[in-house]
């Protein structure tokens, strides 16, 4: 394996190396997974830093719970979308909260023409669903699913 020497960063130990790492990719009020149990220096970081650590089981013999992981991937991916419908749609939307899975439902203010925002949204490259395509009435008219 070739490496340029320039890419390489040494460390004075795993904490150090630690942070860096999460100055380099995390920001505050990011959520960091965690093995647990883990090394309390991690935590401290976590913390230090303005991040929030959440656990994830592992196993002594096979390490990290894939499974465990995959759900706190899907969890932390609604609640950012949940976050982010609230920030930037218009006031009076409301969001679907389910219980499982991926797909989230929105309902937009009744005069917007989801379909219209389908276009506006393709057009800078963005996909989402708009309402009418969900249902064989003339209804949905103002909801998009975004996944």
């Amino acid at each position: 394996m070739s490496v340029d020497p320039n890419e390489i960063i040494v460390t004075v130990g795993a904490t150090e190396a630690m942070n860096l790492c999460l100055q380099a990719v995390a920001k505050p009020g990011d959520t960091i997974a965690v093995e647990s149990p883990t090394f309390y220096a991690m935590l401290h970081a976590i913390e230090r830093m303005g991040m929030k650590a959440i656990e994830v089981a592992t196993h002594p013999e096979y390490g990290i719970d894939i499974a465990a992981l995959a759900a706190i991937a899907k969890s932390q991916q609604a609640n950012l979308m949940r976050a982010m419908v609230s920030r930037f749609f218009p006031e009076g939307t409301r969001i679907s909260s389910p219980a499982g899975g991926y797909v989230m439902w929105v309902e937009l203010p009744a005069q917007v023409d989801a379909m219209r925002l389908y276009q506006l949204a393709l057009e800078q490259g963005i996909t989402i669903g708009p309402g009418y395509m969900f249902s064989i009435a003339d209804t949905y008219r103002n909801f998009i699913r975004l996944n």
